[in-house]
């Protein structure tokens, strides 16, 4: 029984020899591709991507976000690293609340309506609150 079947395989391969390496030929191809697809990804050199503006100066947050901060009468030169994402608080321009920049509520602000505060006193004297579902913060 295992000899006939042996026999039955052997008879296959001679039929069919030439789609046998068609197919191999194309599975080889394709490793061989997806291969070389993952090294250049891990071979491709990583270079820092940098926005200008047409002066030739870097694109910076505190323009987009400096509009709000003199709306809300803060001018210390603190709270203007904070706006350019350098704080441990985070508030949305759009809200009253602040948060703990590791809290879920502050991970939901949009990137482009946060500001941020070196302390939960800045913010404050901005105006905001501390968050209700922010463990962490002094009510």
């Amino acid at each position: 029984m295992i000899a006939d079947t042996g026999q039955k395989i052997k008879h296959w391969i001679g039929e069919s020899r030439s789609d046998i390496l068609v197919s191999l030929i194309i599975l080889t191809i394709s490793v061989a591709s997806f291969g070389l697809g993952r090294l250049s990804a891990i071979w491709a050199p990583h270079s820092r991507v940098e926005v200008r503006n047409p002066d030739g100066s870097a694109v910076g947050g505190i323009y987009q976000q400096n509009t709000f901060v003199t709306l809300k009468g803060i001018t210390s030169s603190s709270t203007l690293k904070a706006v350019a994402g350098e704080g441990s608080i985070v508030a949305s321009k759009n809200g009253t609340a602040y948060h703990l920049t590791t809290c879920s509520g502050a991970k939901q602000i949009k990137v482009e309506n946060r500001i941020y505060f070196m302390s939960a006193e800045e913010a404050k004297r901005a105006g905001y609150r501390p968050a209700a579902n922010c463990p962490g913060l002094a009510k």
